[in-house]
């Protein structure tokens, strides 16, 4: 099993040297960057040789933890949504039936932990109800 493509999340501490260091230095061009506002954490995905990092700078305090929602950060979905565009149509067939297993594979594990907290109970008694009354019906 093979990873794909992997891109390193590094943190940075100053703006002004990261880009010194990475756009100067090691000759990265900026891919495109995200902040809401001058406080708020600053991601930026730089790109060198067919090869991807992502930066990040995040000095909020608890006051600006509380202003941030979830709208105002990069939207995983949003990217995973344009991967799966790009995607040829096989590697993409692959997908939908592994998306489908996981999807199955929660749905057993929830049925099995609703079962085991009783919250199906109620289906048996409802059946042993409908057989007293002879209203069960053969398949």
């Amino acid at each position: 099993m093979g990873f794909g493509k992997t891109i390193p999340i590094l943190r940075i501490f100053d703006e002004a040297k990261a880009k010194e260091f990475y756009i100067d230095f090691l000759g990265f061009t900026v891919d495109w960057q995200h902040r809401v506002e001058s406080s708020l954490p600053l991601y930026m995905q730089l790109w060198k040789d067919g090869s991807s990092s992502l930066l990040y700078r995040h000095r909020l305090t608890p006051r600006d933890e509380n202003r941030c929602s979830k709208g105002d950060h990069m939207s995983k979905i949003d990217d995973l949504k344009a991967e799966i565009e790009r995607l040829p149509s096989e590697d993409f067939a692959e997908l939908f039936r592994w998306l489908s297993e996981k999807d199955w594979e929660k749905w057993d594990r929830q049925i099995e932990m609703d079962a085991q907290a009783g919250r199906l109970d109620f289906l048996i008694h409802e059946a042993r109800r409908e057989k007293s009354k002879g209203d069960l019906k053969d398949l």
